[in-house]
């Protein structure tokens, strides 16, 4: 059978005992799980030895499917979970923590060892491709969880809608994926100089198309755009064009920029459990319906669209 290897790191600003007794209770997993994140409607129990080796808890939802985790081991340094999946395929997994201090801060080592039903070997690598974004999701809130006590991420999903038509003027580019923050702000920036440069009044919101997600190679090439109808010159490295009113599917993500990935990824689970077809050539949009400058990170609001085939 096919195997799969995953390893991801962070580190964390607490002693490792605060991240040590996070880890071991299943219940706090709500708050952090890049899995749990994506349906918050799915069903969850939890055994009642929380914090004790022999604990442990199950799941059962539309978008996260079936299965159970145990707590199997547990030192100062390694914490380890047994998985069992039961739906959408049968499988096992074993899922380590180990947590090492450095200088004040906790460095959190997520392993994964698995193995694939022998008919999706092709899967491999991309399995492992998709579980690491999901790992790094996951760290990523359990660092802000550990560190500030919440979360700043919440999604809903709309379902299928008819997304708006619009013109724009934009700035494309291509970067790994996690840069795509820095990047983005910076093609804005540019286009808000253009705006200002010709006194040009923004009345709808801007947005950013997605024409690739190229997950094995890190890397993703997006257009950021500002709806724009007007004659002004476009300078050097800007593109006009439009987008078509079409059919997608919509989902709403609540909070920090740095955690839209759970929305994505929450759309994209949708389409796939349902059945429904989406275009390739265009992955998706997000519209960005608050000012980041003048909004807590927190009541930020980023509509995604899936487009339809």
């Amino acid at each position: 059978m096919p195997t799969i290897h995953v390893s991801r790191s962070c580190l964390i600003d607490a002693p490792k005992e605060k991240i040590h007794l996070v880890l071991m209770n299943f219940q706090e997993s709500i708050n952090w799980s890049p899995w749990l994140i994506i349906e918050p409607e799915a069903k969850v129990a939890f055994s009642e030895n929380q914090g004790k080796v022999g604990s442990g808890f199950s799941w059962d939802g539309e978008l996260v499917g079936i299965g159970q985790m145990k707590l199997v081991h547990a030192d100062e340094k390694d914490i380890e979970m047994k998985l069992h999946f039961i739906k959408p395929f049968k499988s096992t997994a074993k899922s380590i923590f180990t947590l090492e201090e450095h200088d004040g801060q906790t460095e959190v080592i997520w392993h994964m060892q698995s193995k694939l039903p022998w008919f999706m070997f092709f899967m491999r690598k991309k399995m492992e491709h998709f579980i690491s974004m999901d790992y790094e999701r996951g760290l990523g809130m359990l660092k802000e969880y550990i560190e500030t006590d919440k979360v700043d991420t919440s999604i809903m999903i709309e379902g299928i809608v008819q997304m708006q038509g619009e013109k724009y003027v934009g700035v494309p580019n291509t970067c790994a994926i996690e840069d795509v923050g820095e990047v983005m702000k910076k093609d804005y920036e540019r286009l808000f100089d253009f705006i200002a440069d010709n006194a040009i009044t923004l009345e709808k919101m801007p947005f950013s198309i997605y024409n690739t997600f190229d997950i094995p190679n890190d890397k993703t090439a997006f257009i950021s755009c500002i709806p724009y109808e007007g004659d002004a010159p476009i300078p050097e490295g800007f593109i006009s064009g439009e987008i078509a009113a079409q059919k997608a599917i919509k989902t709403i993500h609540t909070g920090s920029y740095k955690h839209l990935g759970n929305a994505w990824i929450a759309a994209m689970t949708y389409a796939r459990v349902k059945k429904i077809k989406t275009t390739k050539t265009l992955m998706g949009i997000e519209f960005y319906p608050n000012d980041p400058d003048n909004t807590p990170q927190e009541e930020l609001t980023t509509e995604i669209y899936l487009p339809l085939k």
